[in-house]
């Protein structure tokens, strides 16, 4: 879903846009502008999204005000260089003869092999790009990269990296049980945190045909909800457990945009 969209689809900076400042403390251009020093994010948008559950806010402050000092400044940045670095080995030694070693196999996350002692699966599942194609890669860590800066500096760091990690563990607990699991749902959970900050922000499909991201974001989960239902008890459970950071820190949001679109159209209908 949001790796194969990667092929077909390239930022385009109309009424959301990410630039580079070249001196760090730069004042805002508008009272829009969410960012710091260095890149700035402008959003027109009507819907703006809770930073929480009021309760779930809550613990969360008390966590980031005892554990702020290892929150990860950048952590896309670095898990971006690292599926490049993964995808680079295997494109270059995959080429030379008779050599069949993957290092993308050797990261993917295997409960019987974990369970055999190979336990740095149960993060390095991470790195794992999808695809095989430089121009593919290329996209998807560009768009990794901006849409992981742009909930960092929506959030600041600490909440950031709370709600990567919430997703990581959710895979590695569906993994568990299921016997496997996929970083696809966990990326598809930082597309879907960035459209309910930046619904209006729009990508240029087929490099031609601009999609404002609320919209793709749509399509995505229609086709979440179809592989959730259609898929076995497997699926189902990295499916929900993937994207538990998504229900923590959205879970009422979501309800309150459903239900503000429902309403929307019962008054459509009563005219």
């Amino acid at each position: 879903m949001y790796e194969r969209r990667c092929l077909t689809m390239f930022e385009k900076n109309k009424r959301s846009r990410i630039t580079v400042s070249s001196s760090a403390g730069a004042e805002p251009d508008t009272a829009e502008d969410s960012g710091r020093d260095g890149i700035r994010i402008e959003m027109s948008g009507d819907f703006k999204p809770k930073k929480a559950e009021p309760l779930t806010d809550a613990v969360i402050d008390r966590l980031e005000k005892k554990f702020s000092r290892f929150a990860i400044k950048n952590l896309m940045l670095y898990i971006v260089i690292g599926m490049g670095i993964v995808f680079a080995f295997d494109f270059f030694v995959t080429a030379i003869p008779n050599v069949k070693f993957s290092l993308a196999w050797a990261l993917m996350f295997d409960r019987s092999l974990i369970l055999k002692g190979q336990v740095w699966r149960l993060i390095t599942f991470i790195f794992i790009p999808e695809g095989s194609s430089p121009l593919f890669i290329a996209l998807e860590l560009y768009i990794s990269w901006m849409i992981g800066t742009a909930l960092e500096r929506e959030w600041g760091s600490f909440r950031f990296g709370l709600y990567y990690l919430l997703g990581v563990l959710g895979c590695i607990i569906a993994g568990c049980i299921a016997g496997y699991c996929t970083n696809a749902y966990l990326n598809l959970s930082l597309f879907l945190a960035y459209a309910l900050f930046f619904p209006n922000h729009q990508f240029m499909v087929f490099f031609i045909l601009p999609v404002k991201a609320k919209w793709l974001a749509l399509i995505d989960a229609a086709v979440l909800l179809r592989a959730f239902i259609m898929g076995g008890m497997g699926v189902k459970l990295v499916i929900a457990f993937s994207l538990v950071n998504l229900i923590i820190f959205f879970g009422r949001d979501i309800v309150l945009l459903v239900k503000r679109v429902i309403k929307g159209k019962r008054k459509a209908a009563g005219r």
